[in-house]
Parts: C-alpha cells; sequence; structure tokens
C-alpha cells in the first residue's frame, strides 16, 4: 500500500491537535484540507497497521503513545 509521506504527516499532525476524534470526522477534516479521500483512508489504514493509533473505548480515533526506554 502506498501513501504519501505528506498525507501520513498531515493525518498524525490532525491527530496530534484534534485527539479523539471520530473516524468520520477525521476523513472529513483530511479531506477538507486537500487530501485525496483514497489516499487519506489509506494513510488511516497504515496507520492503524503500523500501531501509530487505535479505537478507545467511544470508538474515536487516537494516537498511541510510546515510551521511550533508556537502556
Amino acid at each position: 500500500m502506498s501513501v504519501s509521506n505528506s498525507v501520513f504527516l498531515a493525518l498524525m499532525e490532525l491527530l496530534a491537535a484534534k485527539q479523539p476524534i471520530a473516524a468520520g470526522a477525521l476523513i472529513d477534516a483530511m479531506e477538507k484540507s486537500g487530501n485525496d479521500s483514497v489516499e487519506v483512508r489509506r494513510a488511516i489504514q497504515l496507520a492503524f497497521e503500523r500501531g501509530r493509533i487505535r479505537l478507545d473505548d467511544e470508538m474515536r480515533v487516537v494516537i498511541i503513545e510510546r515510551e521511550l526506554v533508556a537502556a
């Protein structure tokens, strides 16, 4: 699956600013920013597959927090 880096980064920036957000509202916001709807959906799917985002208990999209572990 191919997604442009700019769309993926825009997705993560939008989530950082507006999470938690309903998936439909996230797609709408990305499309209003001028992104292609198919590529937006691919970016969301890719983020789920990579473990970068998840759904909360109310089925809203949130970023998965990652803790840095010092070696």
